[in-house]
């Protein structure tokens, strides 16, 4: 209540005043709540991909294939939203190679692709579904032993390009990639990888000293 502090007599001019400005701002925030109320709450919801360089098992796995054995080279991709993303893909975008004086330079044959999942069968570079707070494997490359006069690590790429610049000689490289869904923005890191181009048969020398994946950013 407004009250002359000089007469003690209510000020009910300033009272209704006070009464008409705070009706305002009550209707105002609800026509904003109403306007943008569920625009706000998918944004908080939103599926929130994250790219992890896992120091697992199953991100070096050893396998038979045909003409001898191979390893596979995974990163793990986790949803740390609140919603569940879908049609999720992971896009190889740019790709450097470290030259003799340390710099990166553009591998120009390059082609961005998309990367596949890991167990699709038939091989898909889309993940219908990815729940919150839980993940999946996608396949970045394999080496595979018995070409010790020229050994390649292979990136996982949808197509096999004609010109071969997916199979990567030893070597040190930087990957970009942008993981993204149907229902989330893309999100960009750079993964290096560190071709030895050596064989090792224990699976913690080989993701040491083989080939050893990192995130960069």
């Amino acid at each position: 209540m407004v009250v002359d502090t000089a007469s003690g007599v209510t000020n009910w001019p300033a009272v209704e005043a006070i009464g008409t400005i705070a009706g305002v701002i009550v209707t105002l925030f609800a026509v904003v709540v109403a306007l943008w109320g569920e625009e706000w709450k998918r944004w908080a919801r939103r599926p929130m991909l994250q790219t992890i360089v896992r120091d697992d098992p199953a991100c070096c796995y050893k396998t038979p294939v045909s003409g001898g054995e191979a390893y596979f080279f995974r990163i793990w991709i986790e949803n740390n939203g609140l919603d569940p993303a879908k049609d999720v893909q992971v896009f190889a975008s740019k790709l450097w190679k470290r030259n003799g004086l340390g710099a990166f330079q553009t591998v120009e044959q390059f082609l961005p692709m998309f990367l596949l999942w890991t167990h699709q069968q038939p091989p898909s570079p889309t993940l219908m579904g990815l729940h919150p707070h839980m993940g999946h494997h996608c396949d970045l490359g394999r080496f595979v032993n018995g070409r010790k006069d020229d050994p390649r690590f292979t990136l996982m790429v949808e197509v096999a390009p004609n010109t071969g610049w997916h199979k990567l000689e030893p070597g040190t490289y930087r990957l970009e990639l942008a993981v993204a869904a149907a229902n989330a923005a893309p999100r960009r890191c750079t993964i290096e990888i560190s071709f030895a181009g050596e064989w090792f048969d224990d699976p913690e020398q080989m993701s040491r000293k083989g080939v050893a994946i990192k995130l960069v950013t």
